[in-house]
Order: C-alpha cells, then structure tokens, then sequence
C-alpha cells in the first residue's frame, strides 16, 4: 500500500513539473511574440527614436490609470512622450525620475490626444479621450457633425501638437453618435492596445 501510494504522489510531482514547464513555455512565447513585434514596428518607423522599456509596475494612482516604466530621464524621457507597443500607442509620459517614469493610459479620462481617420478621402479629425472605466471605448470629440468617420476606420495620432509622433495607432472606430447638442459628432473608438496585458513598451519621438 506504500509502495503505491508513494508512486502515486510521484505521478503527481510529475504532473505539476509539467504543467509548470508548459506555462513558463507559454509565457517564453508570448514574451517572444511581443518582442518580435516590437522589433517590426521599429523597422516600420526608422523616422522615429525608440526606446525599449518595461513596465515594472501597474494600476497606480486614483483612477488606477498609470503604469511604470524603468526607464527615466538618464534614457532621455522627457513629458508627454508617446509610448507604444507594436499594436499601438499605450499613453504619454506624465513624469520624469532619473531611472523609472510614469505612464498615463490612453484609456484614462485625464488623457487627451489628437487624432484623425486613417482613410484617404476622409478629413476627419477630432480630439481622443479616455473614460477611465474598464472594457470602455476611447471617445473621439469634437468632431464637425458632417464628419466623415465609419465604422471600422483606423484612427490615429494627428501630431498637431508637436509633443508626438503623428501616425501612431489609437484604435478603430465602433460606432458614431452625434453629440447632445446635435452640433458634433462623437465616435467611440475600440484601442488597439490592451492595456491591462502590459509588459513591454517602446518610447517614441520624432
């Protein structure tokens, strides 16, 4: 009966080893994968000065709408800085430490960026803004109520304030409403980043 037992205990060390050496495998790979696309979307964009980064820490401050990266002033960071994933902009720069930052979400309220439609017959540009509430689209405002924006459009950085890159991928366009004073019209907008699934990031300026 001890015998057995023993062997049946030893199975399930076994079992557990394999289940660990499977989910260290998964997470090797999707490492790899995030990686990989970050190296593509640097060959996309030699225009642009990147710097890798990691998020060391997440979900800081009030609204939760913060991540921490370990690189800071001595890398060269500076305010409003856009940071990126190979899928995206993630957020701005919101202050500078000599070896760590912090990073507002685009999916926070306090985050404003300007934007525009990615379509060649389509002027559309307007101002995009976080809600601060989880699995929430952006909201892109100030949108001239003829605007011509359609679902399933590529929105993207405008550039226009100078502080970054234009260009960058903010999400694509669920559905448009107009707003309530009838005066302009508003889209929500589907981020092309998930922001709670962080772990790597580029730092992106002109």
């Amino acid at each position: 009966r001890d015998y057995y037992a023993s062997r049946g205990l030893g199975d399930v060390y076994k079992r557990q080893e394999l289940r660990r050496a499977n989910i260290a495998m998964a997470e090797f790979y999707a490492e790899n994968q995030r990686l990989t696309k970050l190296l593509q979307y640097k060959e996309h964009v030699p225009e642009q000065k990147l710097l890798p980064a990691k998020v060391v820490g997440r979900n800081m401050g009030d609204l939760q709408d913060v991540v921490i990266i370990d690189r800071g002033s001595a890398d060269g960071l500076d305010k409003e800085m856009a940071v990126v994933t190979g899928d995206g902009i993630v957020g701005l720069v919101e202050e500078v430490y000599p070896d760590a930052a912090k990073v507002m979400l685009i999916t926070s309220s306090r985050c404003k960026i300007g934007a525009r439609i990615l379509r060649a017959d389509s002027r559309a540009v307007g101002v995009i803004c976080g809600r601060s509430m989880e699995n929430m689209p952006l909201e892109m405002e100030h949108l001239p109520r003829e605007a011509d924006v359609r679902k399933g459009d590529v929105v993207i950085t405008s550039g226009f304030s100078g502080r970054h890159p234009a260009g960058l991928v903010i999400g694509t366009v669920r559905e448009t409403s107009p707003e309530a004073a009838g005066l302009l019209l508003n889209a929500d907008v589907d981020p092309a980043v998930d922001s709670s699934c962080l772990l790597y990031t580029s730092d992106a300026a002109d």
